[in-house]
């Protein structure tokens, strides 16, 4: 099992790598049904574990922010730890979010310890008007 790691200790290491994302996809549909929330993004190409910013989804701006996914096929993944979310009515966008450089510098228990930090903290909002993370709430979260 992970350590645990405190707000600072999660900071410490990952101030050892750069925080980027990738080029943002674009949202056409959330639904919320069953305790579940599943987003569609054509030709995503995210992983299942993944982390991603949403930004700017219309109606269902619980979905907007900081979250980590469940694929669920090519073109749509269910957001982990979030249960239900208002009517979506347009727009919105998913970036993945990059740990770049220096991954290979952190220890296996390092590592195990970064996932089980984001793992229990699986959607975190910011504060860009509407609920949603912006990539200088990431940085700031993560104490860049």
């Amino acid at each position: 099992m992970a350590k645990h790691l405190t707000r600072a200790e999660l900071s410490a290491l990952l101030n050892r790598q750069s925080v980027s994302v990738e080029a943002p996809k674009t949202i056409s549909d959330v639904e919320s049904e069953s305790g579940t929330v599943t987003v569609t993004s054509t030709a995503h190409g995210f992983q299942t574990g993944d982390i991603l910013l949403h930004e700017s989804i219309g109606g269902a701006v619980q979905a907007n922010g900081l979250v980590q996914i469940t694929v669920v096929d090519a073109d749509s993944y269910t957001v982990n730890g979030l249960a239900s979310a208002s009517s979506y009515t347009t727009g919105g966008t998913a970036k993945r979010v990059l740990l770049g450089g220096g991954i290979g510098s952190l220890k296996p228990n390092e590592v195990a310890s970064i996932t089980d930090a984001l793992s229990r903290v699986p959607h975190i909002r910011g504060n860009d008007g509407e609920g949603g993370a912006n990539e200088s709430t990431l940085k700031s979260i993560f104490g860049l």
